[in-house]
């Protein structure tokens, strides 16, 4: 399983929502879609606000599982492969900081996990001391109808995002719970070096990696850097959120465009998969009309070609333009001119 992850073309398809629960049949049309577009593997969330309203630890658990089993019953159907990502660092965080981010009642205090909504766990440090509710929830899609569309999971999506106290014991709930299975278990970091740390302490053979927003001239530099580090740690990495500084969905031609060529630039550099950060409107389900395309040499020459008219496509031209032609044409220019002054001479002075 290893070699699809490392090798698969993938997309994230995160959350579509209707009215505050899955809407499978969105889903349906995305895999169809990404499969149409020439992905081979989707990468899906069990987000609070979709899966977590209203319930108690069993339902937790149980949720989980039925959510991703029956994602990958309709991923079996289209034939992508899927890598779920268990829990959110979103659900673990406190007020004050998913106030800036998200409903703060998607954070711990509204988690069937805390002991205000009547779990087991007094802080998320808690949480993190034992594995059994993650193991729980692997165990459970594994042993779904439909279990052979799943590449592997991811334990939590950017971990480094977590309070400094909590993040030690999540570091070592990993550590434990991706030991117990065969089956790759990753996790994620909002800073890909801390990606490569942690699967290495964690003895994991591939790094899941984030690229959001920066500079694609830096793409070589950053990427070239990551590997070199990678190889020193032993393990492969894959970018599995690689998009532009555009936070709208991106559905429209123009986005889906600009996010292709991003993670085609940044596939090229890096010479791994890049996941394009796709997302539908949460509550706002509307049909799937666009996707990005998956990194490939071919369709980034065509990208390019449909975005060449830009200002700052034609002045990356004539750049390199001056940058070839300027030294040959003024070598012919200063010969030009040196035979002309010299036939306006007289021919002793020639």
């Amino acid at each position: 399983m290893n070699g699809q992850l490392t090798s698969a073309r993938g997309v994230n398809v995160p959350w579509i929502t209707d009215d505050g629960t899955p809407c499978y049949e969105g889903y349906r049309e995305a895999f169809v879609c990404a499969r149409r577009q020439g992905f081979e593997l989707c990468r899906v969330w069990a987000a609070p606000w979709e899966v977590d309203r209203g319930v108690d630890v069993h339902d937790y658990i149980q949720n989980r599982v039925a959510h991703f089993a029956r994602l990958a019953r309709e991923a079996t159907r289209a034939g992508v492969l899927l890598m779920p990502c268990i829990h959110s660092h979103v659900e673990f965080l406190n007020a004050s900081i998913t106030r800036e981010v998200v409903d703060p009642s998607h954070g711990w205090a509204g988690s069937p996990l805390s002991v205000e909504r009547g779990g087991p766990f007094a802080c998320p440090s808690d949480f993190f001391a034992s594995a059994e509710i993650s193991a729980n929830i692997i165990d459970g899609v594994l042993a779904s109808p439909d279990a052979d569309a799943i590449a592997g999971f991811e334990a939590i999506n950017e971990i480094d995002q977590l309070d400094s106290y909590q993040l030690l014991g999540a570091v070592q709930w990993f550590t434990l719970l991706a030991r117990q299975f065969d089956v790759p278990i990753l996790v994620s970091a909002a800073e890909p070096w801390n990606s490569i740390l942690l699967a290495a302490a964690a003895g994991q053979p591939v790094a899941a990696c984030h690229f959001h927003g920066w500079p694609l001239g830096g793409a070589r530099d950053v990427t070239q850097a990551i590997e070199r580090l990678a190889r020193s740690a032993r393990v492969s990495t894959i970018w599995t959120e690689v998009s532009n500084d555009s936070q709208a969905p991106p559905q429209d031609r123009y986005q889906c465009d600009r996010l292709t060529l991003t993670c085609q630039v940044f596939s090229e550099h890096s010479h791994r998969p890049a996941y394009p950060w796709w997302w539908l409107e949460a509550n706002a389900l509307s049909r799937v009309t666009r996707m990005p395309q998956p990194p490939d040499v071919t369709q980034l020459s065509s990208t390019f070609r449909r975005n060449f008219w830009r200002p700052a496509a034609w002045a990356r031209l004539a750049r390199c333009v001056l940058l070839l032609w300027a030294p040959p044409v003024a070598a012919l220019y200063f010969k030009i001119a040196r035979a002309m002054i010299r036939r306006r001479l007289p021919p002793g002075d020639r």
